[in-house]
């Protein structure tokens, strides 16, 4: 039986005993980050259970809906979230999907607090105008904007969202190809924006590694691959220098050490950024690092989590040699990042951090960061888009109205300052040239004006460039020429 005929069945026993240990599963994470009543919590887990059941409804993949937002509720509780926020995770699809049986924001307010009734409708989508022929896209575009709108005052719902999107992606394999593109589009224009504005490293990697793997399925696979055959060939290696960091669990200023697999996205961005042309070879030529390590220490006034950490290293991490190391005090990424490498030549990346500097890491910060929907880069994402190809069939999305200059600073600043001619759909084209969905750019640059360090720049440029990034580019180049010449 495929997925489209199981979303018409009703919910066995046996899935509904499945759904209630999950939901154990996260009244234990509460209780571990020292919340013992979790009444309002509970209460959401029967109320979101019985208004889905109402509606009889199965996810695409045909699992009971429940599990979704049973899912985004225990992302939200390992990362440490308060109760209303667990509350609001559990309810956030009540309204959206349920309104037909009955369950409005209204009867939700006869329930819940104002805070996660607020939660609630920042993240449910905006209805369909029966006056107006309103197409889909253009009520997911009203949706992204009405999140950010509402969201300036429930910032927690942007979490929710990131969590939706995140199990969404786990489970688009349902859905048709076209749309999971489309999905991923969306999700790379938005939902990832606001995962780095934010600062969240939990959802930006894992985010980042799902889009990858869906418009990128080839280049994921070989990573994937590559990666793969790497741990096993040095498994034994690996295991010695786990056996090492976990060790460091019997020094008292160590609370935890938290080791993490590479995800395929994260290596695949390092290697495009950093050895260009060579992203397959990048896992085996450079011997990159194979784990990224968290220590994480007691903040003690008295010492540094720098001095202590190098005093445990000392004692116990000698055999394995400090090849480069930062210490980094940025507000809210403070901390050591350490490469150490073994006997074997195998690398492994270190951060060392405070208890309040992981979690800060990891979840980011809704503190003193513009979230409304008039950001430049949220603007920006809110616009129409396209996509357009490289040489090597890689997509890059843009704006609609971009032309080739816009295309060639997607790529890299240097390519957009020094670029020299364009071929679009193999015709030669003029750099102002307008692009189309579906069109395959190659750009060139002016060697020899990079190699004299002179960029091939024209201030007519800024009349025919749409995207942020290439206005600033612009604007800043020029700025420097008139600075030199009013020296």
């Amino acid at each position: 039986m495929d997925s489209s005929d199981k979303r018409n069945l009703p919910i066995t026993k046996q899935e509904y005993d499945e759904i209630y240990k999950e939901f154990a599963k996260i009244k234990k994470i509460l209780q571990k980050h020292g919340r013992t009543n979790f009444n309002i919590v509970t209460c959401a887990f029967e109320y979101a259970k019985t208004a889905h059941d109402s509606a009889c409804r199965r996810r695409v993949s045909g699992d009971p809906y429940i599990t979704h937002p049973v899912f985004v509720a225990r992302v939200l509780a390992e990362m440490g979230f308060d109760n209303n926020v667990i509350a609001a995770a559990l309810l956030h699809d009540v309204v959206e999907d349920c309104k037909e049986s009955g369950y409005t924001l209204e009867k939700l307010q006869e329930t819940f607090n104002p805070e996660i009734v607020g939660i609630v409708d920042a993240v449910t989508a905006v209805e369909a105008d029966e006056k107006h022929n309103i197409n889909k896209e253009e009520i997911d575009r009203q949706t992204i904007i009405k999140l950010f709108e509402v969201g300036s005052k429930y910032k927690y719902a942007f979490y929710i969202k990131l969590a939706d999107r995140l199990h969404n992606l786990l489970t688009i394999d349902a859905m048709p190809i076209e749309k999971q593109i489309k999905k991923v589009r969306e999700t790379r224009d938005v939902y990832l924006k606001l995962a780095e504005m934010l600062g969240t490293h939990y959802f930006t990697e894992k985010i980042q590694s799902l889009c990858f793997r869906i418009d990128q399925h080839d280049k994921y696979s070989i990573i994937c691959g590559a990666y793969s055959r790497v741990l096993q060939e040095n498994k034994n290696a690996i295991e010695e220098f786990k056996k090492a960091i976990y060790s460091l669990k019997i020094e008292s200023a160590v609370i935890d050490c938290v080791i993490t697999e590479r995800t395929p996205g994260n290596i695949y961005s390092h290697a495009i950024k950093h050895y260009p042309g060579e992203e397959q070879k990048y896992i085996n030529k450079y011997r990159m690092p194979l784990l990224n390590v968290f220590i994480i220490m007691e903040d003690l006034d008295y010492i540094s989590p720098v001095k202590m950490f190098f005093d445990i290293y000392k004692r116990n991490l000698y055999p394995f040699d400090i090849i480069w190391t930062s210490i980094n005090e940025n507000t809210g990424n403070k901390g050591i990042e350490i490469i150490l490498e073994d006997k074997y030549n195998n690398s492994y990346r270190v951060y060392v951090k405070t208890e309040k500097e992981y979690i800060g890491y990891m979840n980011g910060s809704i503190d003193g960061i513009k979230l409304y929907s008039d950001s430049d880069d949220i603007s920006e994402a809110l616009k129409p888009h396209i996509t357009v190809y490289r040489r090597d069939d890689s997509p890059i999305i843009l704006p609609e109205g971009s032309t080739v200059i816009d295309f060639a600073f997607a790529i890299h600043t240097q390519i957009g300052l020094y670029l020299k001619s364009a071929l679009v759909n193999n015709v030669r084209a003029e750099l102002h040239t307008k692009l189309h969905d579906g069109d395959k750019v190659v750009v060139y640059v002016d060697e020899k004006s990079m190699e004299l360090n002179i960029p091939t720049v024209n201030p007519t440029w800024f009349r025919h460039v749409t995207t942020k990034k290439a206005m600033d580019k612009l604007i800043e180049h020029i700025t420097i020429q008139l600075a030199e010449i009013h020296k």
